[in-house]
């Protein structure tokens, strides 16, 4: 869904998944190794983390929404979150230290966002609903590049998205079973 604001010029175009829920998690590793790597295509659901192992940067599931895009643009879009949304890393309530620490994550987060600046790094996506994906430039191949790992989500996880207590198989079976035992419990009273 995309949406623009004619009075303040706010954009939006998240997305939304749509469809059943995938039974296991998904977790995609891209290796970049040169700028071209910026290019590819991502969809990132909303209920993707995503992670730069060579920053220390874990950016949690949810916290992006969804977005299709491409490398670059995501990478550009978590350097935009994080400069508006953690300014109070940047002022006089932060110590000298923490002000720095930022300010130098920021820096690289950029430098690896720019063909100019580019250097390799790992990119993590992991989505527990599996409705993440990177554009995969040796498809039908596998990309020699890319890691894509199926996982099972823990407890936690399904709890989290709502998964856990939810019945997603055989409800049919189930609601005609509390039906039948309902219609029996009321016979057996009356």
């Amino acid at each position: 869904m995309a949406f623009t604001c004619d009075v303040c010029g706010f954009r939006s175009s998240e997305l939304k998944a749509g469809g059943g829920v995938s039974a296991k998690g998904r977790r995609i590793t891209l290796r970049l190794e040169d700028a071209d790597d910026l290019n590819r295509d991502i969809l990132k659901s909303d209920t993707a983390g995503v992670e730069i192992p060579e920053l220390d940067l874990n950016v949690t599931h949810g916290t992006l929404g969804g977005v299709f895009t491409t490398v670059e643009g995501l990478l550009r879009k978590i350097l935009e979150q994080l400069s508006e949304k953690m300014g109070y890393l940047r002022g006089d309530s932060a110590t000298p230290e923490v002000r720095e620490r930022f300010e130098a994550l920021l820096a690289r987060l950029s430098a690896l966002s720019c063909p100019e600046t580019f250097e390799p790094f790992d990119l993590v996506l992991d989505d527990p609903l599996a409705n993440s994906f990177i554009q995969n430039y040796y498809a039908p191949d596998p990309d020699p590049a890319m890691l894509v790992e199926d996982y099972a989500r823990s407890i936690d996880i399904d709890e989290e998205l709502g998964l856990a207590f939810m019945c997603t198989e055989d409800y049919g079976e189930i609601e005609e079973q509390a039906a039948a035992a309902a219609t029996a419990e009321a016979e057996a009273s009356a």
